[in-house]
């Protein structure tokens, strides 16, 4: 990632690929994120999840959307259950749905409500 980010900061936005122009910090921090989830360190991921929604701009409603869900299955893997679901209802009140999306919305809340049951 810290290579990755070296190159962003040297990369001249003038005359790049119009796509590039998703390819913000916001964006750049919610990959460290899922990398740091993908090697198990679940707090670290959180903390990227977490710093990505605050860079993120207005019109990126689906990326928040995306993030913001990764950010509960992150609190989740932790057994924060109950701000999970806090946070799964932030964007079940966005309105910024897919059927996937859904999908993993429902199963962080299954988990939750399993958790939260839990003696």
């Amino acid at each position: 990632m810290a290579a990755a980010e070296r190159v962003y900061d040297r990369a001249d936005p003038v005359g790049a690929a119009s796509w590039l122009a998703f390819l913000t910090p916001a964006e750049l921090s919610g990959l460290a994120a899922l990398a740091h989830q993908s090697a198990g360190l679940y707090g670290r991921a959180e903390e990227q999840a977490a710093h990505t929604l605050d860079l993120l701009e207005g019109r990126f409603t689906r990326n928040r959307a995306y993030y913001t869900v990764l950010l509960a299955e992150l609190q989740l893997a932790q057994g924060d259950a109950g701000r999970a679901a806090a946070t799964v209802g932030d964007v079940r009140a966005s309105g910024v749905v897919s059927s996937r999306m859904a999908a993993r919305m429902e199963r962080v809340m299954a988990a939750a409500e399993r958790r939260e049951g839990a003696p």
